[in-house]
């Protein structure tokens, strides 16, 4: 059965992509250009020694012939030696995987409106990119980090290095790009104003108004599943669970996780559960207060009493000879 094309579904690469936009709203940028990141490291030394390893690599590749690059497997074949990719790799092959999908996408809305007389749908192999032809001063990275947060010691006991610094609503980071043959600045998160004269600041950005329709629609879809729309305070849940998202919805770090659909999911449901306890809590105090009054309780309350008595009315009693019976009294007839 064909999918209605009307019916729109969430994707992450959609939330990925509304959560970075109003993350880089919280930021100081030098440049458009380096609004996007390529890959996320956690120091620039990883980055420095990924560049290096990389210009080690390209001068290999001019010395060496391919079948010096050749080594035996286990089984004794002989294969081509290939290195792992490093930091710096990983982000040209995003960089590339990106202008790929951005030629593919062009030229396919292009097909769509008749501008290209050929009958078949452009294929995206079309549109690959190579690493070798991506400039090094386009690479930019996100490279985590707190050291430009003020120092506050707001915990008794500090379990990470965010403990030891003001309270962020995301993970700090700052971006990082080659220019004029040195690693440089070229966004601050959390910062408001250029780095001169600028501030740290939680307040200087906010969410976009996509990412809060995402927020909405996923909690409404959420309260619709069976298990939750049966309550008479659903209305509540949902209202909690959008307060929640926006407090700790842009927390989602995506150095280890690309699935912020989980997360939300995750975050809602937690939500949903405090509610439900806290009304299940509140109902019980009423129901013990109107019974010490000799007023009748809530119905809830009735039925579960009415169900423990017929749970103890109608259980068969186990004979205790049989109860008291081992293995070793049971013969088997041959």
């Amino acid at each position: 059965m064909a999918r209605d094309p009307s019916t729109h579904y969430l994707k992450n690469k959609e939330i990925l992509k509304e959560i970075h936009k109003s993350k880089m709203t919280f930021c100081w940028l030098a440049d458009e250009q380096y609004f996007l990141y390529d890959h996320i490291v956690l120091s620039i030394d990883e980055i420095k020694d990924a560049y290096n390893d990389r210009e080690r690599k390209m001068q290999l590749r001019l010395i060496e012939s391919e079948s010096d690059a050749m080594i035996a497997n286990e089984d004794g074949e002989m294969v081509r030696d290939v290195e792992p990719m490093n930091a710096y790799e990983i982000a040209l092959s995003n960089q590339a995987s990106r202008l790929q999908k951005i030629a593919h996408e062009a030229e396919v809305v292009r097909w769509q409106n008749g501008e290209l007389t050929k009958k078949t749908k452009p294929k995206a192999a079309e549109f690959a990119v190579s690493i070798d032809s991506i400039k090094s001063t386009d690479i930019v990275f996100r490279v985590m980090g707190y050291d430009h947060i003020p120092l506050e010691e707001r915990k008794k006991t500090p379990k990470t290095v965010a403990d030891h610094h003001s309270r962020c609503n995301f993970p700090a980071y700052k971006h990082i790009a080659l220019i004029n043959d040195e690693w440089t600045e070229v966004a601050r998160s959390h910062w408001d104003g250029d780095l001169e004269t600028g501030k740290f600041s939680v307040t200087c950005g906010h969410t976009t108004e996509r990412l809060a329709m995402m927020y909405m629609k996923l909690c409404e879809r959420y309260s619709m599943r069976g298990n939750w729309r049966g309550y008479t305070y659903v209305d509540e849940m949902r209202g909690q669970a959008i307060l929640q998202l926006t407090m700790i919805g842009l927390q989602f770090n995506e150095l280890k996780s690309q699935n912020p659909f989980a997360y939300f999911t995750t975050v809602i449901n937690n939500s949903f559960t405090r509610v439900l306890n806290l009304e299940k809590r509140n109902q019980n105090i009423r129901d013990d207060l109107l019974e010490e009054e000799g007023l009748d309780p809530s119905n809830t309350r009735i039925f579960n009493a009415e169900w423990e008595v017929q749970k103890t009315k109608y259980i068969p009693e186990i004979d205790k000879d049989e109860e008291e019976s081992t293995p070793e009294d049971i013969t088997v007839e041959q």
